[in-house]
Parts: C-alpha cells; sequence; structure tokens
C-alpha cells in the first residue's frame, strides 16, 4: 500500500493568550500496483497550547500546531485500525467506532 498526506491548509493566531492551531489533510491509501484508491480522507483537526504549556507566544503557536498534527495521525490511524479490522472479518471495538 502507498499512502500520501497532502496538507491542505495548517492555520494559527499570530497572537493570543490561549493559542488553537488547525490542520486539514488529505490522506489517500492506495494499491502500490494498480494505484487504486483504497481511501481517500480530509481529516482536520484542532490543537491547543496555554500559557500553562509556554510563556513565549511563538512557542505557544509551535506546541498547538504539534498538538493538532499529532491529533490528526491519530485519527488516521483509528481509521485504518477500523479498515484493517474490517478486511479481517473482525467487529470494530467501541472506542474505533
Amino acid at each position: 500500500m502507498l499512502l500520501t498526506a497532502d496538507i491542505l491548509q495548517a492555520s494559527s493566531p499570530m497572537v493570543g493568550i490561549s493559542m488553537k492551531a488547525t490542520i486539514s489533510v488529505e490522506y489517500t491509501l492506495m494499491t502500490q500496483d494498480s494505484r487504486a484508491v483504497r481511501l481517500q480522507k480530509t481529516i482536520t483537526t484542532t490543537g491547543k497550547a496555554t500559557p500553562g504549556d509556554a510563556f513565549i507566544a511563538a512557542t505557544r503557536q509551535r506546541i498547538a500546531m504539534e498538538r493538532s498534527a499529532k491529533e490528526n495521525i491519530e485519527a488516521l490511524l483509528r481509521i485504518l485500525s477500523e479498515m484493517n479490522s474490517l478486511s479481517l472479518g473482525m467487529q470494530p471495538s467501541a472506542e474505533q467506532r
């Protein structure tokens, strides 16, 4: 399988006490041989950082973006895990639904 990830949008405020960052990524999962698309999904997530995380605004901004990206990847992994479970004939767990 071949997985591509295209960042469609990444945004965060330049100034603020609590920083929120949003990232949208389009994932495409294809077979390597025929390039048949098995999954095409856009996932949008938000991360947040407060002064308790970092005093400097630029650092809060970076932390918020990292958290947003981490949440985005975790969401993709949940989807891929569910796809794998379904392909093996297993029922997804309540957490995966």
